[in-house]
């Protein structure tokens, strides 16, 4: 069975004071903190000398509506071969430098279309 998630909508009005400019956006969060946090790790290269408490502070956040939204499905595509992991890839070094796989025990691939090859046997 899918889980269903609710995913409400802010609206995020960021003052004048951290970009000479009222910016008002909108964001899908579950939360107005988890809105506000994303806002700021967006912004907080632009803003070194602001910390997150400031910035909580003087952001103001209102829901303007809400979805249900299931959890993305693995494409039948994606899924590596029966008894195959991302680990037993030729690609799972430079994967897991960019996805952050770190396992290598992952059953399904996170490129698409695939990119799984059975990586060669060192024969040492």
């Amino acid at each position: 069975m899918t889980q269903v998630q609710m995913i409400k909508t802010f609206e995020s009005l960021i003052p004048a004071e951290f970009f000479g400019k009222i910016l008002i956006e909108t964001r899908d969060a579950e939360t107005a903190g988890a809105a506000k946090y994303n806002y700021f790790l967006e912004y907080s290269d632009c803003l070194p000398d602001v910390t997150f408490g400031d910035f909580v502070r003087k952001v103001k956040c209102r829901t303007t509506g809400s979805r249900q939204v299931a959890p993305p499905m693995p494409q039948p595509d994606n899924i590596l071969p029966e008894g195959k992991t991302c680990g037993s890839c030729l690609h799972w070094n430079r994967c897991s430098a960019l996805i952050g796989c770190l396992t290598g025990d992952e059953t399904i691939c996170d490129f698409a279309p695939i990119r799984y090859r059975e990586a060669p046997i060192d024969p040492r």
